[in-house]
């Protein structure tokens, strides 16, 4: 679902839980305000908040739509390998290699407070730059 979609959803489902209209009664009587933000999806409903569908069962629904809907476009196809490996690993070069192992380390690091820890992770994310490029100029030059 989109943002906006879950907004309103979201305006709807605090506009049921916390909307209780004054029906009149008592002189003085005031109703108590719904939560800020708090829409009704139907001019109807404005008295009558039970009527709006709680916003779980509207997600649920609108998953439940989604999923069928790609079952059906897609329609059970497997999935297509790409043509340029054939079903096999591709192969990396040793540059892009390089860049993994930078990658993986710097992964490591990134939690480890310690100065040493700090300055490992520095070093590290200063070397990343000139792999990625030479890792890019290695993909270029095997094409």
């Amino acid at each position: 679902m989109s943002a906006p979609a879950v907004m309103a959803l979201l305006a709807y489902e605090f506009y049921r839980i916390s909307a209780r209209p004054l029906l009149g009664g008592a002189a003085g009587a005031r109703a108590r305000p719904p939560l800020p933000g708090a829409l009704c999806p139907r001019a109807d409903w404005q008295l009558q908040p039970e009527k709006i569908t709680p916003l779980a069962d509207r997600l649920r629904a609108a998953s439940k739509f989604a999923v069928e809907t790609l079952q059906a476009e897609i329609g059970g196809t497997p999935a297509v390998e790409p043509p340029h490996t054939n079903g096999a690993d591709p192969q990396r070069t040793a540059e892009q290699n390089t860049l993994s192992e930078l990658l993986r380390q710097a992964d490591e690091l990134a939690t480890d407070t310690s100065a040493e820890g700090e300055e490992k992770y520095h070093a590290i994310i200063a070397q990343i730059p000139a792999a990625e490029a030479a890792a890019n100029a290695s993909m270029r030059t095997a094409k």
